[in-house]
């Protein structure tokens, strides 16, 4: 009796040891869980707030689709903040369809080059990216350097493709552009 009392102690003994060590193995890992969570998630959250609450570190594309002029007003679909891009975005290029409207001069090899509107769609989609698909005739040579001119002298836009689907000189051509957006703004 008295072996089997030592006995069945040590055994006690043990299993309480143990679940001890489960106790603190279940603890350790949860722990490490929630760390590895308030590391990951809590920046992420964060760099979300700042785009949709706040404006704050705003990038997206505007890339190229068929749409209709009419269609500008939806830039404030997916930003809530997306409005005070939109002025800036549309004071760039004439809005109104003028196929004799010049909105640019190209310096091509030192010589200067009329570029006409002939036509501007644009289309925004639910996801926040705009799109413009321009019209336009003139010489196309170095015509990305009146494009990157467009908007060099604003922080917020920086042209980042250009697109020639027709490179005849002189001639209707289509131009796809595609602007990206950033912002930068410092809390005062």
């Amino acid at each position: 009796m008295e072996f089997r009392a030592k006995y069945l102690n040590k055994v006690q003994v043990f299993l309480s040891d143990n679940q001890n060590s489960n106790k603190l193995e279940f603890g350790l890992t949860f722990g490490l869980i929630l760390v590895l969570f308030l590391f990951f998630f809590l920046p992420s959250y964060r760099s979300i707030e700042r785009k949709i609450i706040t404006g704050k570190d705003l990038d997206y594309k505007i890339e190229t689709l068929n749409g209709t002029l009419e269609n500008y007003k939806q830039l404030s679909v997916y930003y809530n903040n997306i409005e005070r891009y939109e002025d800036k975005i549309l004071s760039k290029i004439p809005l109104e369809y003028d196929p004799y409207s010049i909105i640019g001069k190209a310096d091509t090899y030192g010589k200067k080059n009329e570029v006409k509107l002939t036509k501007l769609n644009l289309i925004s989609k639910q996801d926040g990216t705009v799109s413009y698909n321009m019209n336009l005739s003139g010489n196309f040579e170095n015509i990305d350097r009146f494009f990157g001119s467009l908007f060099s002298d604003d922080q917020f836009f920086k042209v980042s493709t250009l697109n020639l689907t027709n490179g005849k000189k002189d001639a209707e051509n289509s131009l796809n552009l595609v602007i990206t957006l950033s912002s930068y703004y410092e809390e005062k």
